[in-house]
């Protein structure tokens, strides 16, 4: 019994890697022929609903999880009174130059988005911009207060 309960411990510590082939399978080919018209709506509901199972306490600590989730690296670049805009650079999903940045990033602006509405105590909507030719994406967070 102890064997066993061993076992299950070591399946538990297991570490797994993606590979960025195996993330261009399932973000560009596989989730857009799943999901279709609706992988923008669906894949920015989850990233709310992500964010919500792994809340964050502050926005530094925004580009740590990005960068554990392997989602690119995110900068804030700019912060007004009650809007937030972020950077982010994944050079893995900007390759495929077909795929539009909304549909490509609105699980990490979704993320983003109930991120900060549960940091600034309100509610947060997330756009995401057009890409820079350096593969620099815009996200913007705009947020309302209770």
């Amino acid at each position: 019994m102890s064997n066993q309960s061993q076992d299950e411990k070591n399946e538990n510590d297991v570490q797994v890697t993606a590979t960025p082939f195996s993330i261009r399978l399932l973000r560009q080919e596989l989730l857009p022929e799943l999901l279709g018209e609706q992988q923008q709506m669906v894949l920015y509901y989850s990233g709310k609903r992500l964010a919500r199972k792994f809340p964050l306490e502050t926005l530094d600590e925004c580009p740590v999880f990005f960068h554990k989730a392997e989602w690119g690296q995110l900068r804030l670049i700019k912060q007004k009174k009650s809007q937030l805009i972020f950077e982010l650079s994944n050079s893995l999903l900007l390759e495929k130059k077909n795929h539009s940045p909304q549909a490509l990033f609105s699980l990490e602006a979704g993320f983003l988005a109930e991120t900060v509405a549960s940091i600034m105590n309100g509610e947060a909507e997330a756009t995401v911009g057009e890409a820079t030719r350096d593969g620099i994406v815009p996200i913007t967070v705009e947020w309302y207060a209770f």
